[in-house]
């Protein structure tokens, strides 16, 4: 789910996870009771688990889950959540729906599901549930539905639309750094540089509780990549410096540290060590 959604952050999946009723078991007669505590019993430890970033033990606890009460829909939420994350889509996107099925009204599940046919390359099928879900009164976080929508039109090549997504997506939550950076990408899209960067730079600058605006790697190296584009070099190394300086381990932060170079030229050698004693001749 990286490309719809960038790699969720934690902060980002508890919110996920709060936003779930914990109720779980559905009244189906043919389900001991037993069998629906059990199955909610390993619900909890699922999404304990996915806290801890643990995808394999998080997806063990969620099948025990659906295997002890089929019909235990959020159990399902969870399961196709851990599957995304897994890029396992085919088995994410049944779970997805299966866990619509199960619930009389799950917008949750339905952003999920778009998220997860986003990332397949069912792009319109995507775009028709995150146009639903915008119309979704009772949906109690609008703005994710438009972002996604944002997202699912850029990569569509509907930039127009994706923008009128996304600046919907931010005025209904002004702390939407992600929105933002989606913006900034179809604005760049449409070679709007000023415009794009703007945008990226409302994202890193926004004061969101839990610092994840001022930490967003993508950001930087886009704005970098704008910059170098506008001939501003010194502006694009400092964008550079800060993407590196977030995360100099991960692929982006190692393609920033090349980039920031490229820009300065190739490192001069050390001098060599005057203590050495002279080869023999």
């Amino acid at each position: 789910m990286k490309e719809a959604s960038v790699v969720p952050r934690l902060s980002w999946v508890i919110q996920v996870l709060a936003a779930l009723v914990f109720s779980g078991a559905t009244c189906n007669p043919q389900i001991s009771e037993k069998a629906r505590q059990d199955s909610n019993i390993h619900l909890e430890l699922a999404q304990s688990y996915l806290k801890d970033a643990d995808l394999v033990s998080a997806r063990r606890e969620a099948l025990l889950a659906v295997e002890k009460d089929p019909q235990n829909y959020e159990a399902h939420y969870t399961l196709a959540y851990v599957f995304g994350q897994m890029s396992d889509y085919e088995h994410a996107i049944k779970h997805a729906r299966l866990a619509i099925k199960n619930a009389k009204h799950y917008p949750e599940a339905q952003n999920l599901l778009g998220v997860l046919l986003l990332n397949s390359g069912s792009v319109d099928e995507a775009i028709g549930i995150f146009e639903k879900l915008t119309e979704d009164f009772h949906y109690l976080t609008p703005h994710l539905a438009y972002g996604n929508l944002g997202d699912a039109y850029t990569k569509k090549g509907a930039f127009d639309k994706a923008v009128a997504a996304l600046k919907k997506a931010v005025q209904l939550q002004p702390l939407f750094c992600l929105g933002y950076y989606r913006l900034g990408v179809a604005y760049n899209e449409m070679k709007r540089s000023k415009d794009a960067l703007e945008a990226l730079e409302t994202c890193v600058t926004t004061e969101d509780q839990w610092g994840d605006c001022k930490r967003f790697q993508e950001a930087f190296s886009l704005m970098g990549d704008i910059r170098v584009a506008l001939g501003t070099p010194d502006a694009a190394r400092e964008d550079y410096g800060k993407c590196l300086e977030l995360n100099p381990g991960n692929a982006l932060g190692i393609q920033c540290k090349k980039k920031m170079n490229a820009i300065q030229g190739p490192e001069e050698s050390p001098p060599p060590d005057e203590t050495e004693e002279p080869a023999p001749e």
